[in-house]
């Protein structure tokens, strides 16, 4: 059909538009009308009306609470607010209409002229049933349903039924292999606004929820052991006191089987798991579930929290799909099987509350999603070795117990090494390769792991094939000794690196030129560095390093750096300008003294006990204070506790014809050695000459 209306401008409505075909029909080309022309079209199917190319989309909301309110009142009483004593039931009905303006229409005309008591009657039963006189609501929303296919009707009712305002992922869980093409089916509810997807979940109209109730309860309104669904909870529990057999009349197929605080003790043996997607009986009264290996292929979730009586798990060798198993508050567990090693799918695991003392002495979650392990883990005093590499969604390290011997973290999002390591005191194997995301490795907690015999870590770009590996290995002839057997530093550690206190380490290997800052003080065990120094503002500190070899001790004092202090008696043949006592004079033969002074110092500073020198406790606030290492702060400040300190003055005067100019000076803030070692501090000092550059 062609409406011939191009001399003039008109209003068309097409309500209720369902077919395409309809659209092509009334309103396939705007040049059908006259310049001016507005077409209003309405529909459940958002999909027609972009099939048919239209962009200006509006959704029509419900109205808000006091607007349907005021709709249901004009249609109760004649007016926009309630008759007196009747507001409180005025605004249940508005909510049981669900503000759907046809619902309010309906519900108001049916209650119109009743009494007080004659509303409080109808309550129930409009809460439970569409018919009777109130039918049209049901009419209307059921020439929606009646359009489904066979499998989207099917769908409808589960949801109206047993899943409104579930997450849609575990609908499509639920419903997996069933036949209802359920992403499919669930795409065309919502474009048939018959469900609503808010932010993952899925939903439906109070009265559309209420329809499909209906539906599924006139299949058999006598019998309600023989519908589809069992909504009502007398229903549900007139159906299993009349069955004899309890759960045994459980379907074949049942999926989900939610039921808290269920009574009963013992499991029948009848029911299957084959199809069992989700298991949640929180707080029952089970002491165990099924006997043996049962097929659990399908299954996603365990949530048995708060069943105080439960006492064993099943065997779970085959729930290899299993994400969530929770046993919280299962207080009489004592042990988990072995079995849920199998259970490579596991992303949640809560063991929180439980006196779990498991008798497992080797657990195997190797790729496994699991993202935590629960703190209970430390009570498993039998567990010796622990596998869960390739847990790529691992980011916290394991609360393992005190007597684990072997643990392999690799390929792990793992982000640090915790301080409590150190206790771990069984631990002899530790690997940790392409743990990429791991910050930190405290050496001076790994060192006085006297036990472990290999410690293997890799970290490296993501996005790269390139790791560098630190391999931190004890050697069996020199029992609590270790060596950094290759250049962790260039990744690990790229400007700072703090070795206090690692007495087992013996050697040092090639740090990177990024290097800023390193601190191996009381490495007392520290003999070689193998390597040399390059960053010429790198501090360096080897305080108390007594054993450091004539070669490190060499390479430390001629090595370009900012600051470095190390023990040693005498100072390198490096410096040829040489004095005793708190200066040094040196003659230059310039005519011109350069524009900046730079030089290098070396001091060494002989122990003798009861030699303290008071004088000049204060200093000038204009001099530059040199705070050594990585302690940047003030020292007066209270941040800087890690051991006392004693105060270097170094102040540079010039002479020249007989006029003495003071060019610079600088405080020097050092660590204080222990007592009856000698220590060398080597610096540099940089000073400005600009004032005497000219005789």
């Amino acid at each position: 059909m062609k409406l011939n209306t191009n001399t003039c401008n008109v209003l068309v409505i097409l309500d209720g538009v369902d077919q395409l075909e309809q659209l092509n029909a009334m309103a396939k080309e705007t040049q059908w009308f006259g310049y001016g022309s507005r077409i209003l079209i309405t529909t459940q199917d958002q999909r027609l009306l972009s099939a048919h190319g239209i962009s200006h989309i509006y959704k029509l909301n419900l109205p808000a609470t006091d607007e349907a309110l005021q709709i249901f009142c004009l249609y109760a009483f004649g007016q926009k607010f309630p008759h007196d004593g009747f507001k409180k039931l005025a605004m249940e009905f508005t909510q049981l209409a669900g503000e759907l303006p046809l619902g309010l229409r309906v519900m108001g005309s049916y209650l119109r002229g009743m009494s007080l008591g004659e509303w409080e009657d109808a309550l129930p039963r409009l809460r439970t049933s569409l018919d009777g006189e109130i039918g049209e609501i049901e009419r209307t929303l059921r020439f929606s349903y009646d359009a489904l296919s066979d499998k989207d009707k099917a769908l409808f009712l589960h949801i109206a039924c047993l899943f409104h305002g579930f997450r849609a992922d575990h609908v499509k869980q639920w419903l997996a292999n069933s036949g209802l093409d359920v992403n499919h089916g669930l795409e065309v509810l919502t474009r048939k606004s018959l469900i609503t997807s808010n932010v993952g979940f899925s939903g439906m109209h109070s009265l559309l929820q209420q329809l499909g109730v209906d539906i599924v309860r006139k299949e058999s309104i006598r019998e309600p052991g023989k519908r589809q669904f069992l909504v009502d909870v007398d229903d549900i529990a007139d159906v299993i006191t009349d069955n004899a057999v309890g759960l045994n009349c459980l379907p074949r197929k049942l999926r989900l089987l939610h039921w808290d605080y269920c009574p009963l003790r013992v499991w029948p043996s009848t029911f299957s798991t084959k199809f069992l997607v989700e298991l949640i009986m929180r707080g029952s009264k089970f002491e165990k579930l099924w006997e043996g290996i049962q097929s659990l292929k399908n299954l996603k979730r365990i949530d048995l929290s708060d069943a105080r009586s439960m006492k064993d798990i099943p065997d779970l060798s085959n729930a290899t799909n299993l994400e969530s198993l929770l046993l919280s508050f299962c207080t009489s567990l004592l042990e988990i099987p072995s079995s849920v090693g199998n259970c490579t799918s596991l992303k949640t695991l809560d063991l929180s509350c439980t006196k779990i003392t498991t008798n497992i002495q080797e657990l195997n979650l190797s790729s496994t999603s699991i993202e935590e392990m629960p703190s209970s883990l430390r009570l498993w005093s039998c567990l010796y070795k622990l596998e869960m590499q390739r847990c790529r969604s691992l980011k916290v390290f394991p609360p393992v117990p005190e007597g684990i011997e072997e643990l392999d973290l690799s390929d792990t999002l793992i982000e640090q090494v915790p301080p409590w390591i150190e206790n771990l005191s069984q631990l002899r194997h530790l690997a940790m390769f392409r743990c990429w995301k791991l910050d930190n490795v405290s050496l001076s907690r790994i060192s006085k792991m006297v036990g472990v015999s290999c410690m293997q870590i890799t970290r490296g770009d993501k996005d790269t094939s390139r790791y560098v590996e630190v391999n931190i290995r004890w050697f069996s002839d020199f029992l609590n000794q270790w060596t950094l057997q290759t250049d962790m530093l260039q990744i690990c550690l790229p400007e700072t690196l703090s070795l206090y206190e690692c007495p087992s380490l013996v050697s040092l290997p090639q740090p990177p030129d990024s290097l800023s800052s390193l601190d191996a003080e009381n490495c007392v065990s520290l003999e070689t560095i193998d390597g040399s120094f390059h960053n010429p503002d790198i501090r360096l500190n080897f305080l108390n390093c007594v054993k450091l070899n004539h070669e490190a001790r060499e390479l430390i004092q001629t090595s370009v750096c900012k600051h470095a202090i190390l023990p040693a008696g005498e100072v390198s043949g490096h410096f040829i300008h040489r004095a005793t006592g708190g200066s040094i004079t040196i003659h230059l033969k310039e005519r011109h003294l350069p524009m900046f002074l730079k030089f290098k110092a070396c001091l060494l500073m002989i122990d003798d006990e009861g030699d303290v020198d008071e004088e000049d406790d204060d200093y000038d606030y204009d001099e530059e204070v040199i705070v050594y290492g990585d302690y940047d702060t003030y020292p007066h400040s209270d941040h800087y506790k890690k051991h006392d300190t004693m105060r270097l003055s170094c102040r540079v005067d010039g002479k020249q014809n007989g006029v003495t100019t003071r060019y610079g000076s600088s405080v020097h803030i050092l660590p204080t050695p222990r007592a009856f070692t000698d220590h060398i501090y080597v610096f540099e000092a940089y000073f400005s000459l600009d004032e005497c550059s000219n005789p």
